[in-house]
């Protein structure tokens, strides 16, 4: 199945004979589904496709067998080029690689463990007792996400909404004292205002 406009919200589904081959409710939809099940020839199968919250009409493919062989694809592209990278192994693989793009600065040490992340913090305290809590707790993590709706009305960020987080400096602050970072969201417009200074302080 494809939806090239995405979906937010609304279940997915797709049962042959009763039998569920798609199914999901999730908030955030894949672009893509897939489920397998063997039809054998000469019978009458009964269908179901139920299609909740999409923004475009959906489109159902199915694949008759077609063994021994690999397909590559793009929903965008005319024309693509694909690399086989050869290894006895990961690491192989992953040196082969390097060859061609040239070796990677490591990240921060940071960045390497727990990433804390929900939907979303709906306002400044919200986000300063969950992170109070995890501490208090002893979970180990070194970065928190505000996700999205934390902008003015109007807005996608990076800006707060002062009603909501009333001093973005202080609360950046607070994180700072407990050895914590935060990565804030943001859909670029190209009409955005930085919050850099209060997140760099």
């Amino acid at each position: 199945m494809s939806d090239n406009d995405g979906r937010m919200r609304g279940e997915i589904k797709v049962s042959i004979d009763g039998d569920d081959i798609i199914n999901y409710s999730t908030i955030w939809m894949p672009r893509r589904y897939s489920g397998k099940k063997h039809l054998p020839a000469g019978k009458t199968y009964k269908v179901v496709f139920q299609n909740t919250g999409a923004k475009i009409p959906e489109k159902l493919f199915y694949n008759e067998p077609d063994f021994n062989k690999t397909v590559f694809s793009s929903t965008k592209g005319k024309a693509i080029d694909y690399y086989l990278i050869q290894g006895e192994n990961p690491d192989e693989v992953i040196s082969q690689y390097q060859n061609l793009t040239g070796t990677a600065p490591m990240f921060a040490k940071s960045a390497y463990g727990f990433w804390q992340c929900r939907e979303r913090y709906h306002d400044q305290e919200e986000l300063l007792v969950n992170t109070r809590e995890m501490r208090a707790r002893k979970i180990p993590f070194d970065n928190i996400v505000q996700d999205w709706f934390y902008w003015p009305k109007g807005t996608k960020g990076p800006e707060w909404d002062r009603a909501k987080y009333p001093d973005p400096k202080a609360m950046v602050d607070k994180l700072k004292r407990i050895n914590l970072k935060l990565m804030g969201f943001g859909i670029a417009t190209g009409k955005e205002r930085c919050f850099r200074s209060e997140v760099q302080s």
